[in-house]
C-alpha cells in the first residue's frame, strides 16, 4: 500500500517541458536524462507553491526565460519553491533576491537550490513582506503570487526596476487580469507581453516612463 502512494506521488510529477529550453522535473528523474537539449529545473514537491505544473508557475517561467539575460539580477517575490529564481540563475542572471512572507518555504528554496548545484553565495533568501524595506533595484522582478498581493506592490514596482527592466506577474486568472491591467497603468507601467494558460494569466511589463 505505502509503496503504491509512493509511486502515484513520483508518477504525478514528470519531467515537463516549459518555454523553448526548460524543463521542470522532480529529483528523482534526473537520471532519465529526459529532453536532454533542455535546461533542467530540478523541483522537490513538498509544500511550498511553484512545482511548474501549475499555470501560473509555467506562465511565470516562459517570460521569464525570454526576458533574462547574462548578467542580470533578479527580485523573486513570493519565491516558495525558489524555481523562478532558480531557473533565473541557470539560464545566467548573475544573482537573486528572494523574499516570501512564510518561513518554512526558506528550507525548501534552500534545498531546491541545492538539487541545481547554485552557490547559496549568489541569493539571498530573506523572510519580507512584498518589497516593504527593498531599497535596490534589479534588472527582473517576479511575483507568482495571487492577485490582492500583486496589487499592493504595484505602487513600489517602478521604483525597484532599472532602466528597461522587467516586471513580472501571474498567479492571476483571467477575469482578475482586468482589475490588475487597470492599476498597473496607473502605477506607471505598460504591458510588453501577455500570455493565457487555461483559466491563468499572467504578464510582462516595463516602465511606461521615468
Amino acid at each position: 500500500m505505502l509503496q503504491d502512494i509512493k509511486s502515484a506521488h513520483y508518477d504525478a510529477f514528470p519531467p515537463l517541458p516549459v518555454g523553448k529550453n526548460l524543463v521542470v522535473m522532480a529529483p528523482w528523474h534526473e537520471k532519465e536524462k529526459a529532453y536532454p537539449d533542455r535546461t533542467p529545473i530540478y523541483i522537490y514537491p513538498a509544500t511550498a507553491f511553484g512545482t511548474g505544473y501549475h499555470e501560473s508557475t509555467r506562465i511565470a517561467l516562459t517570460l521569464l526565460e525570454e526576458a533574462v539575460k547574462a548578467g542580470d539580477v533578479i527580485l523573486d517575490v513570493g519565491t516558495g519553491t525558489g524555481i523562478l529564481f532558480i531557473a533565473a540563475l541557470k539560464l545566467g542572471a548573475d544573482k537573486a533576491i528572494a523574499r516570501d512572507i512564510d518561513p518554512t518555504t526558506i528550507e525548501e528554496a534552500k534545498r531546491n537550490m541545492n538539487l541545481n548545484g547554485i552557490n547559496p553565495k549568489v541569493c539571498d533568501l530573506s523572510v519580507a513582506d512584498l518589497l516593504k524595506g527593498f531599497r535596490d533595484q534589479v534588472n527582473i522582478l517576479t511575483a507568482n503570487i495571487l492577485l490582492n498581493p500583486n496589487l499592493a506592490m504595484l505602487p513600489d514596482v517602478k521604483r525597484v526596476l532599472k532602466p528597461k527592466g522587467y516586471a513580472i506577474f501571474s498567479g492571476m486568472t483571467n477575469v482578475e487580469s482586468y482589475t490588475f491591467i487597470s492599476v498597473l497603468e496607473s502605477s506607471g507601467m505598460t504591458i510588453e507581453k501577455e500570455m493565457k494558460f487555461g483559466d491563468w494569466w499572467g504578464c510582462r511589463a516595463v516602465k511606461a516612463w521615468g
